[in-house]
């Protein structure tokens, strides 16, 4: 039933072993900068230096490209002909992919989550564990926006590559926007984007936890994820 989303995973292991020692990396290196300084301002280094730029613009960025090349690669090389030959719908296709890249993001932030805290520990100034847990399962809901858009514009795209540059395109775009209006008249332009949702600071220091955010951000990807694959049901491929 799942074998399309089984071929997936097993496609992108060393892609998650990748990003997760890649993360890893980065964050223990952040935790050593600040090594012996209060687990406050461990938090508030992680969350600017990790999480707002690795987090929120990479790895968004990185989801989004992935998904970009989802569908457009294999229709632009004819292999979506040969995989709709199968008794598969087109949806399933979709559903399924789509659910590999959920994933890879769940073992990646389940991974990295457990590797902070524990490097945390290890220099004696641990962080609130409950933050630190709300900051990586309250990114999914972003990152699937990230990928949503991916989706859309794998449909849309005449091929995988210009898909994924694309999505990367709209994500870094958005992200700017976000910082760019920040203070200004212009800030309520903010609302429009993704990243406005979902702030790793607000979590690790202020113990802020937007649930509501995060749904919020749920129906969008939900949303974005149906276009893609309805518009995908109802393309000619040819």
């Amino acid at each position: 039933m799942f074998e399309i989303a089984r071929h997936q995973l097993r496609h992108r292991r060393l892609e998650i072993i990748a990003l997760t020692a890649g993360f890893v990396g980065i964050a223990l290196a952040a935790i050593g900068i600040v090594f012996g300084t209060s687990s406050q301002t461990i938090g508030a280094f992680l969350a600017s230096e990790v999480y707002q730029f690795g987090w929120v613009l990479g790895l968004g960025s990185y989801f989004a490209y992935s998904a970009g090349s989802l569908l457009a690669a294999d229709i632009e090389h004819n292999r979506m002909d040969v995989l709709l030959s199968a008794p598969v719908s087109r949806s399933s296709i979709v559903r399924q992919r789509f659910l590999a890249l959920l994933a890879v993001m769940l073992v990646v932030n389940g991974s990295v989550c457990i590797f902070v805290y524990l490097g945390t520990v290890a220099i004696g100034t641990p962080v609130r564990p409950t933050n630190l847990f709300l900051v990586h399962m309250l990114s999914i809901p972003y990152l699937l926006v990230c990928a949503s858009i991916g989706l859309l514009f794998s449909v849309g795209a005449s091929t995988g590559t210009r898909a994924s540059g694309i999505s990367v395109a709209v994500v870094l775009a958005l992200f700017v926007l976000t910082r760019r209006v920040a203070g200004t008249p212009y800030e309520w332009l903010s609302v429009l984007t993704p990243a406005h949702y979902y702030d790793p600071t607000a979590i690790l220091v202020t113990n802020a936890y937007p649930v509501t955010n995060g749904v919020l951000l749920l129906g969008v990807a939900l949303l974005l994820s149906s276009l893609g694959r309805l518009w995908f049901r109802s393309m000619d491929l040819r």
